[in-house]
């Protein structure tokens, strides 16, 4: 019997790997900002991980800390989004981000306006339909001073919650799809 456990428990620890690695994260940080990457495997189509990925008005429904984000203008593509970081507590971020999309591959995108002083970043697809890879990049400047306590970890932290939100959004949609 209890070898029958075993077998019933390593099936389902296989099941939960199949729907979503966990993110692997890296986060630099100096005097004046951060960097940040992560990345994810999602088994799901090229297709609908491009939709969540452009979907950036549904943005703020299912990435942690991002309460508005609405496109301004399609042509550049802009993008106005207004959040917060749990470890700066009471300082909004306010961003107005010109984003270039590669169609299925990449989004890059970079701050024109706002309170940050320098923020670039790109999204990422690479792999084939039903073995995707997901790469998040951003280089952040945020213009006022980082708060002394903030430590490698909890900007991890943050991009894993940013990276996870992402995935399981693609993954949601492809449960839809099914």
């Amino acid at each position: 019997m209890p070898r029958f456990v075993a077998i019933v428990l390593l099936a389902l620890l296989v099941q939960l790997g199949h729907a979503q690695d966990v993110p692997r994260v890296s986060a630099q940080i100096s005097q004046n900002g951060f960097k940040v990457s992560g990345d994810v495997e999602v088994q799901a189509s090229r297709a609908l991980a491009w939709e969540a990925l452009t979907d950036y008005e549904g943005w703020a429904r299912f990435l942690p800390d991002l309460q508005v984000s609405r496109i301004v203008s399609r042509t550049p593509l802009r993008i106005a989004q207004r959040g917060s970081l749990p470890w700066l507590p009471g300082i909004p971020i306010v961003v107005l981000a010109d984003v270039v999309e590669q169609p299925k591959t990449k989004l890059s995108f970079s701050k024109i306006q706002g309170n940050v002083m320098f923020l670039e970043g790109e999204w990422r697809i690479s792999g084939k339909d039903g073995a995707l890879r997901l790469d998040y990049h951003a280089e952040v400047i945020p213009g006022f001073p980082l708060p002394a306590n903030l430590s490698v970890e909890l900007v991890q932290k943050d991009t894993r919650a940013r990276v996870e939100a992402m995935a399981e959004e693609i993954l949601r949609r492809a449960s839809q799809e099914k």
